[in-house]
């Protein structure tokens, strides 16, 4: 072979893998802004329910709407029924190609429970994939700590979760925070594998409080560069969350 053939070869080569990554791109960008718009809709729909006012068949008819799109499952049992649209634990097959293209495996769940005829509680909750790497802002002044292991060290689920109940937990929410006695950010206490933050809100707060406190950048499904902390997915309760975390001085 001829070191002219052979120059075209590997001109031909580049070119195809260039193209096939382009294409990569191309397709997983189409399909996380396909989840983004689905999953911003939903969220709109969040929004406008009311728990104790919104009725089991405004539940049926928002299920609908969506069912045909996403994945779904209805539990009814005796008078409480719980409604799940989407996944957000979801993996894709394709994950160790398309993460070549910052696939950023983005996914959403609508949970609706009704007691009797009415809505007795609801919950959204958006997740984005944060690949090995990426670490948090807060845990930066804990590497230096030899038994600490950093999120930079494995992929993790980054994890928000706007939600409407009737009452707020219990036993979470010993910070400054308290004082809000309508709404409260929090988290879970072990989370495998993933780095969450939960925002609980009571039926008194306002609809435009409520859009803050909820506030969700829907952006950490689609951009380039990675989302990888609270305040990033969930960024007015992120930054609120953050300040209880700051010492003293």
């Amino acid at each position: 072979m001829n070191a002219r053939l052979l120059s075209r070869l590997t001109l031909v080569a580049i070119l195809s893998l260039s193209f096939a990554y382009g294409l990569l791109v191309v397709l997983v960008h189409v399909r996380e802004s396909v989840v983004r718009s689905r999953s911003e809709a939903m969220y709109a729909e969040f929004l406008k329910l009311h728990v104790g006012e919104t009725t089991k068949a405004d539940v049926e008819v928002l299920r609908k709407r969506f069912a045909r799109s996403q994945p779904e499952d209805v539990d009814c049992r005796s008078a409480e029924c719980d409604y799940a649209i989407g996944n957000v634990w979801g993996y894709s097959r394709w994950l160790l190609l398309t993460r070549l293209a910052h696939d950023h495996l983005p996914s959403f769940e609508l949970r609706l429970k009704t007691s009797g005829n009415l809505l007795s509680s609801a919950s959204f909750t958006v997740g984005v994939l944060v690949p090995k790497g990426y670490g948090t802002r807060e845990e930066r002044k804990w590497l230096n700590n030899p038994n600490y292991v950093p999120y930079s060290s494995g992929e993790y689920e980054l994890m928000g979760r706007a939600s409407l109940v009737t009452a707020l937990p219990e036993g979470c929410c010993d910070s400054p925070q308290s004082a809000n006695a309508d709404y409260r950010v929090w988290g879970p206490s072990g989370c495998t594998n993933c780095l969450a933050i939960w925002v609980r809100a009571l039926p008194s707060v306002a609809p435009a409080k409520r859009a803050r406190i909820f506030d969700i950048d829907f952006g950490c499904m689609t951009r380039w560069s990675m989302c990888t902390d609270k305040e990033d997915i969930m960024p007015t309760a992120g930054r609120e969350k953050a300040k209880e975390n700051v010492s003293p001085n």
